[in-house]
């Protein structure tokens, strides 16, 4: 893993009304020193970022002023690395008419690479006037790691890409939600109450890899070939997946149950700014999917090889050239149970994905990233709760209630999914299973011996049962 360790969010100028700007004048050069010599030897570290998104960044002199003073500090604890910044476009200085081809110069010489937020276009024709200049994406859209990667891959001025953001998180709420309109009324960038999270990040809350995840694997060349489904976007309307959005897609073949989205389904979402005007997002609609959308579902294989091939249960759909711009190739079809499988089109066997429709769900399994932790207050074990069928397959689309229970050795348990708008408390121990899974994390404190887990659920027969190792 590679780390830029960022330490400021605003220098003087305050973000919001409690920031650390309050602190900034008296505490900056400390703090930066501070944190050099706290993280300085820790390999992964490969630049030190003198902030983000900084509001002074170009100002003249105060700018320049405080980035040498910071940059001091830095260089004074570690010259190994180089400083950094995440620098915008200028929509936060438009009362001081700043802008990106006359203000930003100024503030790329304040440190010795670039950092660049939601500007991959500016690249090749910064690169023009400014030669010398390392550049990076410090910022940028989930959606658009295809082209930026292309861009990295191309030139060797460019050395990378940081999404926002890997991981999801609570705060900015509804920031990557998706809207079905028939109106471009302008987009909404976060959403109200129940929404909690930000639903952004390539993987959930949880640590359950998302769509998009799968897609980045195949443009970073991790995994050959991807796949995900959407229902197709009712006629005459659009898809608002705006900003950090992704389409919404999941990754499964199982549509059966879902001829529309029932009470708690998240994505896609019917909310028509026509009728919520808050873009508040209502748990109880209920979106008929009748006619065109419950009959066209839209999978799109994600994959570097040049054709694809769809079949359903091995009868072939259709073959596509994949489009090398986004390394993508769509297909609408009808839904029909059973096996969905996407290949590359060679004369030999190469890559191949499949998703197979499950049963009902029959009971719960257990999944724990380690069988055994210690018993230090500082080590946690993650286990996670799966609803299968009986064969043992995850049902991606089931939303059951779960009562936890533990017992055994001293410890603290929580549990949750990654559902962005489910309010219920991480403290409490019923969650409602979100694409199939639930999480419980458990946390020893100081005794040997073992932590029990029971699962049960009113939708489920019987009751399943799981042990942690405690040393």
């Amino acid at each position: 893993m590679l780390v830029i360790d960022e330490v400021f969010d605003q220098w003087e100028e305050p973000k919001r009304q409690d920031d650390y700007s309050n602190y900034f004048k008296d505490n900056f050069e400390y703090d930066a020193a501070l944190m050099v010599r706290r993280d300085r030897n820790h390999p992964s570290i490969i630049m030190w970022s003198i902030g983000n998104e900084i509001a002074q960044r170009s100002d003249v002199p105060r700018g320049k002023e405080i980035a040498e003073a910071i940059t001091r500090s830095i260089k004074n604890e570690d010259t190994t690395r180089p400083t950094t910044m995440a620098i915008n476009d200028y929509w936060d200085r438009t009362a001081q008419k700043m802008n990106w081809d006359q203000d930003s110069p100024r503030a790329f010489d304040l440190v010795e690479v670039g950092g660049y937020n939601y500007e991959q276009r500016r690249y090749e024709s910064d690169h023009e006037k400014y030669a010398e200049r390392i550049m990076y994406g410090s910022e940028t859209y989930p959606n658009a790691i295809g082209s930026n990667w292309q861009l990295v891959e191309k030139h060797p001025y460019i050395i990378g890409d940081f999404v926002w953001t890997a991981v999801d998180y609570i705060g900015e709420c509804g920031l990557s939600h998706v809207f079905e309109c028939s109106k471009r009324n302008g987009w909404v960038q976060l959403l109200a109450w129940p929404w909690f999270n930000a639903w952004c990040g390539d993987i959930d809350l949880v640590g359950i890899k998302k769509p998009q995840s799968h897609y980045r694997d195949v443009v970073w060349g991790v995994r050959k070939i991807a796949m995900a489904v959407r229902p197709a976007i009712t006629d005459g309307e659009y898809e608002d997946a705006l900003g950090w959005c992704w389409t919404a897609e999941e990754n499964h073949w199982n549509w059966n149950e879902c001829a529309y989205y029932g009470k708690g389904r998240y994505l896609p979402v019917d909310i028509r700014p026509e009728k919520y005007q808050n873009a508040t997002l209502q748990r109880d609609v209920v979106h008929d999917m009748n006619g065109h959308r419950s009959d066209s579902l839209r999978v799109n294989v994600y994959t570097k090889e040049k054709r694809v091939r769809l079949s359903i249960n091995g009868r072939v759909i259709g073959e596509q050239d994949v489009n090398p711009s986004n390394y993508t190739a769509s297909f609408f079809v009808a839904y029909e149970p059973g096996e969905l499988k996407a290949e590359a089109v060679r004369k030999k066997k190469s890559a191949e994905v499949i998703f197979n429709t499950s049963k009902a769900p029959a009971r719960v399994v257990f999944e724990a990233v380690d069988k055994t932790i210690t018993s230090s207050h500082n080590d946690l074990a993650y286990v996670y709760i799966k609803v299968v069928d009986e064969d043992g397959n995850l049902c991606p689309t089931a939303e059951i209630p779960l009562e936890i229970k533990t017992s055994g050795v001293k410890h603290t348990v929580v549990a949750g999914t990654g559902h962005p708008y489910d309010m219920k408390s991480f403290r409490s121990l019923t969650p409602t299973t979100f694409r199939g899974q639930a999480l419980a994390i458990i946390q020893p404190e100081g005794e040997k011996g073992e932590v029990n887990v029971s699962v049960s659920s009113p939708k489920l027969k019987g009751e399943s049962s799981y042990s942690i190792e405690i040393k």
